[in-house]
C-alpha cells in the first residue's frame, strides 16, 4: 500500500513538474512530494525488501518509456503499428534482465542485505514446485494444494509446516491451475499491457500505467498477490484492462 502511494504520488508530481504553466504548480509538487516521503517512510519501517525491488521495476519502465517518448527515435514511430513493434522488443530486453537477475541471484540480493534463502522461502518454492511436477497439466485447484492433506503429507512436508501459500504468485498458478494456468496468465499479460503501449500523448499517466504492470508482477515474485480480493490484484486487472478503451480511439496524429 506504501510503496503503491509512492509511485502514484510520484508519478502525479512529474506530472505536474512538466505542465510549467500551472499557477499552482509549486504547491501541488509539495504536497505529492509529502505523500512519497511519508510513504517511504511508511515501506522503509515494514523492513520488508520486496516493496523496494518493485519500485526499481518501476522506476526502470517508467523511465524507460519516459526516455522513448521525449527521444528523436518517436519521430520516426509513425504509427501504432510500429510502436507496438517497439514494445515486443521491450518484452523481449525484460526477459533477458529478468533472466540474468535469476541466474545471478545472489549478488542481486547481497545489495539488499539478504541470502538466497529468502529467509525460508527458499523451501517453500521447492516444495510447490515439487507438487506442480505431481501434477504439471491442470494442477490442483486454486490456492486448494496447500489445504490438501495429500499435498501436505509429501515428502519433506515439516520443512512447510503451517504455510497457506507459496510466497510466490507464479509458483501458486502453477500449483493452481498448472501448466494452462500460466499459458493463460502470461496470454493475458501480454495482450493487456499491448494495449497499453505509448501513442504520441504527452501524458506521463500513461507511462505508469505500463510501468504499474512491471512493478506488480515484480512484487509477486516474493508474495502470492494473485488472489480475488486483494486491492494489488484488483488494481493490476483494472489497469491491464484499461487500455481496450484507449485502443478503440487511437491518436489522429499517428494516422494522419
Amino acid at each position: 500500500v506504501a510503496m503503491v502511494s509512492v509511485i502514484s504520488a510520484g508519478t502525479l508530481m512529474y506530472a505536474v513538474y512538466v505542465r510549467k504553466n500551472d499557477t499552482l504548480r509549486i504547491y501541488k509538487m509539495c504536497l505529492l512530494a509529502d505523500i512519497v516521503i511519508f510513504g517511504l517512510v511508511v515501506a522503509i519501517r515494514t523492513h520488508s525488501n520486496t516493496p523496494f525491488g518493485g519500485l526499481i521495476a518501476f522506476g526502470a519502465v517508467f523511465a524507460f518509456w519516459e526516455l522513448l517518448r521525449k527521444s528523436p527515435l518517436k519521430n520516426q514511430l509513425n504509427s501504432v503499428s510500429q510502436i507496438r513493434k517497439l514494445y515486443a522488443g521491450f518484452v523481449a530486453l525484460v526477459t533477458i534482465c529478468s533472466w540474468l537477475a535469476i541466474q545471478f541471484q545472489s549478488l542481486v540480493l547481497q545489495a539488499f542485505g539478504e541470502t538466497v534463502d529468502f529467509n525460508g522461502r527458499s523451501e517453500i518454492w521447492k516444495y510447490s514446485w515439487n507438487g506442480f511436477l505431481d501434477r504439471p497439466i491442470l494442477g490442483w485447484g486454486w490456492l486448494s494444494a496447500w489445504r490438501s492433506w495429500v499435498f501436505m503429507k509429501r515428502e519433506l512436508w515439516w520443512t512447510v509446516e503451517g504455510v497457506t501459500w507459496s510466497h510466490n504468485a507464479y509458483l501458486d498458478v502453477l500449483l493452481g491451475g498448472g501448466v494452462l494456468a500460466v499459458v493463460l496468465f502470461i496470454a493475458a499479460v501480454i495482450w493487456g499491457t499491448y494495449r497499453l503501449v505509448l501513442t504520441n500523448s504527452a501524458n506521463p499517466i500513461e507511462s505508469w500505467s505500463i510501468a504499474f504492470i512491471f512493478f506488480y508482477l515484480a512484487m509477486c515474485t516474493q508474495e502470492s498477490f494473485i488472489i480475488g480480493n486483494h486491492f494489488l490484484w484488483m488494481l493490476f486487472v483494472a489497469v491491464l484492462t484499461s487500455g481496450t478503451t484507449i485502443a478503440k480511439q487511437p491518436d489522429q496524429s499517428l494516422t494522419a
